[in-house]
């Protein structure tokens, strides 16, 4: 929302880290809306993906297959940053939201991904 965004350019101009859901509050899985990179190119702030993965986990039949890792399960988080000098920065926006879900894909584990949902 507009009001949400304008709240996180606040907290990122007095030097606060703010995290968003790349697909948003419901979906589809795995997509990039438009909110989080608009926001990284305006304030110019690197972006950070972040996914976890869990061999002995439970997902959840929700739209987004909610990771619930079962107990002493080992859970791996994989952390890519984004720096503003990257390409992706100055890329088309349908194109760089492209580059930065195939690049969360690369770094997720989940078997239930599904081919070319946007």
């Amino acid at each position: 929302s507009i009001p949400a965004l304008r709240e996180m350019m606040r907290e990122l101009r007095t030097g606060h880290d703010v995290g968003i859901s790349p697909d948003g509050p419901s979906g589809p899985l795995y997509s990039v809306q438009p909110g989080a990179l608009a926001l990284g190119r305006k304030l110019q702030v690197p972006l950070l993906l972040i996914a976890m993965n869990a061999r002995r986990a439970l997902r959840l039949r929700t739209w987004d297959r909610h990771l619930v890792p079962w107990p002493f399960a080992k859970v791996e988080v994989a952390m890519r940053e984004i720096g503003t000098h990257d390409p992706l920065f100055s890329m088309p926006e349908e194109e760089a939201r492209a580059r930065l879900r195939r690049v969360y894909l690369e770094m997720t584990r989940d078997p239930f991904q599904i081919p070319g949902n946007e």
